[in-house]
């Protein structure tokens, strides 16, 4: 099961607070804690993070405290006013000097703009699941990704973003859902993750993050240069269901949440390659990103125990035509590979080599 994330709200939100909370995030990262107002009647002070720990002070409705850089490392679900919250703890000092936790959901941050307090209140949740460095690691690349202005900006924060998201997927997969229940709802990273959509993958059970292409396309748009463009547009075209990334590009069939088959013989592969071969004659800017690509897909044609799902004189036909085409990015190696499958074709059956899966028996 995929359960879609239409993500064009939470860039806007994210464009529109981002400069606004810069003097928030500049002010902890200088030692000059975030001002707080509180929105509960009381919020309670507390001596350590947790429903049941000590209450040092209540506070009243208005109060006025100072964020400081701590947040707890877990969440706690509570009914306030008749809602439900789960957020974090956060360490606070009142004016008076006094230290101490308060409930997330009971302050907010002092800003007029509601992004920007949303914002704030999301960083937090960010914290308490990957810790105070990956916070500030995608603090940064947020204002880098607004302040993108040319082909060579779109590159490094591109290649940024993969880093980080790969840290965030790293955390992700250790929050599946319990036996009896869903996940907790983590689509809001998608608002402080700008380019990159959280969706829900593994039968419902986990959350995963996939690059949004519409997201970077705007964006590459917004630059004077056009091979940023074409190099989305590539990415579109091996997506272009909902142009988000995927486990499963365009060239392979997905039959259930865990595997498929190669759609090699439906024209996908040769279609794409002759996209790289174009992209990679006009630039090189892009070059790591369009080779990882080819990889792939000359991966989904040769590796071994791949299953295809078209007919064998289709998938020859398709495999004779990209030989045939001789594009001047193959590898000796990759040259290789796609020779011997093609040879190994003529007698599938003696290879283990499974076709027309689309039948329901291997031909």
């Amino acid at each position: 099961m995929r359960i879609k994330w239409m993500a064009w709200a939470a860039l806007l939100l994210v464009a529109s607070c981002v400069s606004r909370n810069k003097d928030a995030e500049r002010n902890r990262e200088d030692g000059q804690p975030a001002r707080l107002d509180v929105v509960a009647s009381p919020a309670l002070l507390r001596e350590a993070a947790g429903e049941n720990a000590k209450v040092i002070q209540r506070l009243p409705k208005g109060a006025t405290l100072f964020a400081l850089p701590e947040v707890s490392r877990f969440t706690t679900p509570l009914q306030l006013q008749g809602k439900t919250y789960d957020e974090p703890w956060l360490l606070v000092k009142t004016p008076e000097g006094a230290k101490g936790w308060v409930y997330a959901a009971d302050v907010q941050l002092h800003a007029t703009e509601e992004s920007a307090r949303r914002i704030f209140k999301l960083e937090n949740r960010l914290q308490s699941m990957a810790g105070a460095s990956f916070r500030a690691r995608l603090t940064q690349y947020r204002e880098e990704y607004q302040a993108i202005t040319d082909a060579d900006d779109f590159a490094v924060v591109f290649r940024n973003g993969r880093t980080q998201c790969d840290s965030l997927v790293t955390v992700l997969a250790a929050k599946v859902a319990p036996a009896n229940g869903a996940p907790a709802d983590l689509f809001w990273l998608g608002e402080v993750f700008p380019g990159y959509a959280p969706q829900l993958v593994a039968e419902g059970t986990a959350y995963h993050l996939f690059e949004d292409y519409r997201q970077w396309l705007q964006k590459a748009r917004q630059t004077p240069e056009s091979d940023d463009d074409e190099l989305i547009q590539l990415f579109i075209s091996a997506f272009p269901d909902d142009s988000i990334a995927f486990f499963f590009p365009v060239w392979t069939i997905q039959t259930t949440d865990y595997s498929g088959h190669s759609l090699l013989g439906r024209g996908h592969h040769l279609r794409l390659l002759r996209q790289v071969q174009a992209l990679l004659t006009r630039s090189k800017r892009f070059e790591p990103e369009i080779t990882a690509l080819k990889a792939d897909l000359l991966n989904d044609m040769t590796q071994a125990g791949v299953t295809y799902w078209e007919s064998l004189e289709k998938i020859i036909a398709e495999l004779d035509a990209i030989l045939a085409a001789d594009f001047s990015f193959w590898s000796p190696a990759d040259k290789i590979a796609l020779q011997t499958r093609r040879n190994q074709l003529e007698r599938p059956e003696d290879y283990g080599i499974q076709v027309n899966q689309q039948s329901g028996l291997s031909d």
